[in-house]
């Protein structure tokens, strides 16, 4: 997690909504890029302190972890886990999400404080082999059921090719499906949009900055509306999504 310089107490900005990101994509896709641009670009409509940037599980110092660093060369290098210590690690992950959530996501928001999450749970729809386990998928579905939910989901899509020559961490196969993978899981979301990651960084980060400060701007009309129904986990049919 990187969190910028806490505010000076003797300055106060007006109360306004906040809003949890998360930017996904296969590796190459440009995600710790695109958040910092992003992190500059809103740094005007949020002051210091009032932004905070995690690289995986919402939880944890300023600085990232040993274990929560899933930035690996060679992720599929080692072996999956036995089944058993599977479902150990990824219950051990999984509080990692849920309490990171509720405890340190959400309080900020009602402040309102900006959270942008690389990656986040949907890496687990797409890719357990990076973290070693071999899980039933109505295991992780059910983990999706019971997390908060961010606000706003980015997917960084590229063709493959591109993929991989900006990082050859996986086979081309390897990246294809995972390509194919994320598409399908973050298109299935209503809060989900597909980004085109083969335009300038610059270019992909104005475009997701416009649509968070849209969401900003609306956000709190739909506070006034009923309650919005709970979003349910991906699945696997293939949604019609769009791509900006």
């Amino acid at each position: 997690m990187t969190a910028l310089p806490q505010p000076d107490e003797t300055s106060q900005a007006p109360q306004q909504a906040g809003l949890v990101i998360v930017l996904c994509g296969p590796d190459g896709s440009g995600k710790s890029t695109i958040a910092n641009s992003i992190i500059a670009r809103l740094s005007a409509k949020f002051p210091a302190g009032q932004m905070l940037h995690y690289h995986w599980k919402p939880w944890g110092q300023s600085q990232r972890t040993k274990t929560d660093d899933v930035s690996v060369t060679r992720p599929h290098e080692k072996q999956p886990r036995n089944p058993i210590l599977s479902i150990a690690y990824f219950v051990y992950h999984w509080l990692g999400f849920f309490f990171g959530m509720l405890l340190n996501v959400r309080p900020f928001t009602r402040r309102g404080g900006l959270v942008l999450i690389e990656r986040f749970y949907y890496d687990f729809f797409v890719d357990l082999r990076r973290y070693r386990l071999q899980l039933p998928g109505f295991l992780v579905r059910c983990g999706y059921q019971l997390l908060p939910k961010p606000d706003l989901i980015f997917l960084l899509d590229a063709p493959p090719e591109l993929l991989q020559q900006r990082k050859q961490e996986v086979p081309l196969a390897e990246t294809t499906r995972q390509r194919d993978a994320y598409r399908q899981v973050i298109g299935g979301l209503s809060n989900g949009h597909i980004i085109d990651a083969t335009l300038p960084p610059q270019t992909v980060a104005n475009n997701i900055t416009n649509q968070i400060l849209d969401c900003l701007e609306q956000k709190p009309q739909r506070r006034l509306k009923a309650s919005p129904s709970r979003k349910t986990a991906p699945t696997s049919a293939s949604p019609e999504s769009r791509k900006v």
